[in-house]
């Protein structure tokens, strides 16, 4: 039931006014929330938190406590200083405060009204000097027209309620009351404008609201989910809805469309029912001031947000109430002498990988992020965000623990825990970042993670769970994995091919999880994974970088994959469109230049947010790379700084000088102070005249797969067969790479069948199936009796080795061959 009141037409004008003056506080509201996606951090206090404010440029939060008013940093919440009676607060009793908007406070007290001026000069209101009618002084509020409004409710030792009271900027002050307008109580504990012209009004015996047009609503416990009718606190959600703080029973939300939701101790982390202050954080959380519990602070994740933004009621469920899991693993040791990679691992897992899968609506708790630091930031601002899982969390660190670097039982405890989180509704994601070796991950330069290992540790969560899983590797080498972790209800994608060293670029802004990350939202798997793939071909000039992808289950990532599984799954679904908030594009085409001249480059900028760098990445024609002891390319490509000089968004730079002949690679780069980047697509510029670009040096290429100490053996069980023996041949591969085979028999007069079974001969180039791995054991390929007439002569047997996916005529250079020969009399 509501009970409606219509108000007086000169009432009614007040509140439009406070509407203006509200508004003009710039404050984002925060967003209502699911309370199993909110996220709480407490702060005790010993004195009663009683009301709060920022200071009109953001960067101070005012504390009204019944022991004074403390000034804190917004930020981290840090208490500065603590003004009582003894600076100029008539009453250490803080009840209310209000920005004047000029960089000063007002402050309500059980002793009447102050205000300090950002000189830190006090002038004090009271019943004695003032029109004020008490000096217990309990809400605040701007008329828009440099006066207030003022709320005065019972406190037993000063008397009774007075309700409104509005102090103009001329010096006046008039009252109003249950008698003279629609109040539904004198006590007025809260005041809020609507953002429509209206407002709300907590007092002690509910709580009311009263819009534009001057009707009165009045909620209750009894004709409503209003947990208490002793209304302390108010704050907008953003959504049209509205927070409520109660004396004794809790946090309330009553939504823009009716429905009521209350946050008390019994279900929430809330530290104290007894709610008397609200104030949004500026980005979606809010501050709540409990009475003799301290200070808390409540964030919402992503999804909650995502859903405002939806339309599909099925895809606001799945997000809301769907199950997710995913393990990041930044692996590789912090040490710089041992890892000149860290800061891309770091970059990609936390602010690309583990942003990606936050922003697509995974909850923190469905992310379990394995580092070797305990510090990391996701969000860019600068300070670490607790995500950290293991092996050393920031609390414990924060207790003396040590950092470390992973092992393989660090894994196999991430298993666990994505194990306990039983049947999901999306997919299971590993998503693991640093170096590669072949047929394995390298968690530190010493210990590995082998693909059989790993393999292993899959089968045994899809027995437990049923779950579909998602295996992405962005590490050299990493496409020789596929043929380990591939099976049924998998999607492995991998960053290069079994043979090729991935890249990694400008610290992580160039690889192909930046690409992947660039396409992913309302794309599938399939979708993103080929957007990525032409990235790094087209737009980052890398062409003997292919990123693999396989879903069919057969081990070989080859034209036949990406439609089974990939192109139906995408992370946490396939809604939502590409995050257009920073982009930069090249401005002109390929262009020419003489060789030792320069060249000014220009490109256009769009931002939602300030730019903090621009710069541009000229890759050389016959780069000089170098390799470092995993294999893994360190670029040294030469960069340049752009500027904007005119504020127009055009940024142009001048390159000194292009020293040689042939096709340059430039791609322009920007940061903004969130840490967010984008790249642009590439352009090329060809330097014409002079001599040509010298070859790349050899001295340090990536390592020779010899050097794994990868041996073959062909053998023949006899020199000489005769009519009735059997013929067999085995083949014997030893060593730690992943390498696809290719048998073949020489037939005397020429032929060639190459082997693709036992005993399966075929003219076609095809490789032995049956082994398709380095498995240190001998594999018969040939066991066939002499049972009928077949050529005389000497027979050759070839076994050969080569780089997994790799054509075998294209990397000759890395054979590892061996043959052997018999003959049939």
């Amino acid at each position: 039931m509501k009970i409606s009141i219509h108000i007086k037409t000169c009432f009614t004008a007040f509140f439009v006014i406070f509407f203006s003056s509200t508004a003009a506080q710039g404050h984002e509201p925060p967003i209502v929330g699911d309370p199993e996606d909110a996220t709480w951090k407490i702060y005790t206090n010993t004195s009663h938190v009683q009301c709060m404010t920022l200071s009109h440029d953001g960067n101070t939060l005012w504390v009204g406590t019944n022991g004074g008013l403390e000034q804190r940093d917004a930020e981290t919440g840090q208490l500065i200083r603590l003004f009582t009676k003894l600076d100029g607060l008539p009453d250490n009793d803080v009840r209310s405060l209000l920005s004047d908007g000029n960089g000063g406070i007002w402050i309500g007290t059980g002793g009447g009204l102050a205000h300090l001026s950002d000189d830190e000069k006090w002038r004090v209101y009271n019943t004695k000097n003032s029109g004020l009618p008490s000096n217990y002084v309990q809400s605040l509020l701007s008329d828009g027209n440099n006066g207030i409004w003022i709320g005065a409710a019972t406190q037993w030792s000063h008397g009774v309620g007075l309700g409104l009271v509005r102090f103009c900027n001329d010096g006046t002050w008039t009252a109003y009351d249950t008698n003279n307008s629609g109040l539904p109580d004198n006590d007025i504990n809260s005041l809020l404008s609507d953002d429509n012209g209206g407002i709300w009004v907590g007092t002690f015996y509910g709580l009311a609201h009263i819009s534009n047009d001057g009707t009165w609503t009045v909620y209750d416990k009894d004709n409503s989910g209003l947990p208490s009718d002793y209304v302390r606190s108010l704050l907008l959600d953003g959504n049209g809805g509205i927070w409520i703080g109660t004396t004794d029973d809790g946090l309330a939300h009553l939504s823009d469309d009716g429905k009521w939701e209350v946050y008390t101790q019994s279900n929430s982390k809330m530290p104290g029912n007894s709610i008397s202050a609200l104030l949004s954080d500026g980005n979606g959380g809010i501050w709540i001031g409990t009475e003799g519990s301290g200070l808390a602070h409540l964030t919402f994740g992503r999804k909650t947000e995502i859903i405002q933004n939806i339309e599909d009621n099925t895809v606001k469920e799945e997000i809301r109430e769907g199950s997710r899991a995913a393990i990041i693993i930044a692996a590789g040791s912090t040490s710089p002498r041992h890892n000149k990679f860290w800061y891309a691992t770091e970059y990609l897992t936390s602010q690309v990988i583990y942003s990606m899968f936050y922003n697509r609506g995974y909850d923190h708790s469905e992310l379990y992020y394995l580092s070797p630091k305990a510090w990391a930031d996701f969000n860019g601002d600068g300070r670490g965000d607790d995500i950290v899982n293991a092996p050393v969390t920031a609390a414990q660190l924060g207790k003396g623990e040590k950092e470390r670097d992973l092992t393989v039982e660090d894994v196999r405890k991430a298993f666990e825990w994505a194990k306990s989180k039983g049947t999901l509704t999306q997919p299971f994601f590993l998503y693991f970042v640093d170096h590669g070796q072949p047929g394995k991950l390298m968690l530190t330069r010493f210990d590995a993670l082998e693909g059989e290992t790993l393999a292993a540790m899959m089968d045994d969560y899809q027995q437990a769970t049923g779950n579909q899983v998602v295996v992405i590797l962005e590490a050299c080498y990493s496409g020789s994995l596929i043929p380990f972790l591939s099976g049924p209800d998998r999607v492995i994608i991998a960053s290069s091919r079994g043979y090729e060293t991935s890249i990694y670029d400008q610290r992580g802004l160039i690889s192909f999880s930046a690409a992947l990350y660039k396409n992913i939202a309302g794309s599938s798997l399939k979708q993103a994974f080929d957007y990525a793939r032409e990235t790094i071909k087209y737009d980052y000039g890398f062409s003997g970088v292919t990123p693999q992808l396989d879903d069919n289950g057969d081990g070989v990532a080859d034209d036949l994959d990406g439609f089974f599984l990939a192109d139906r799954i995408g992370i946490n679904g396939t809604w939502g469109e590409q995050d257009a908030s920073l982009a930069i594009e090249a401005m002109g085409r390929n262009t020419s230049v003489n060789t030792g001249e320069g060249l000014t480059l220009e490109a256009r900028v769009n931002a939602t947010g300030a730019v903090k760098k621009v710069w541009a990445v000229v890759r050389p024609p016959n780069p000089q790379v170098e390799y470092d002891e995993l294999g893994t390319p360190i670029m040294r490509n030469p960069t340049f700084t752009l500027s904007d000089n005119d504020g127009d968004g055009t940024y142009s730079g001048q390159f000194s000088q292009f020293p040689c002949a042939g096709d340059y690679t430039v791609s322009f780069f920007v940061n903004d102070y969130k840490n967010n980047a984008a790249v642009s697509s590439a352009i090329t510029v060809t330097a014409q005249g002079g001599e040509a670009c010298p070859a790349p040096d050899t001295d340090n290429n990536p390592p020779d797969p010899h050097e794994n100490k990868v041996t073959t053996a062909i053998y023949a069980s006899r020199d000489i067969y005769y009519s009735g023996d059997t013929i067999t041949i085995e083949v014997k591969n030893e060593g730690t790479g992943f390498f696809d085979q290719y048998t073949a028999l020489g037939i005397p007069g020429g032929t060639l069948l190459f082997i693709t079974e036992e005993n399966r001969f075929t003219p076609d180039i095809l490789p032995w199936s049956s082994t398709p791995r380095m498995d240190n054991i001998p594999v018969r390929i040939m066991s066939l009796p002499l049972l009928f007439e077949i050529p005389k002569g000497t027979y050759w047997a070839y076994n050969l080795l080569v780089p997994a996916g790799a054509n075998i005529f294209e990397v000759t250079d890395q054979w590892i061959f061996e043959s052997t020969s018999f003959t049939v009399e």
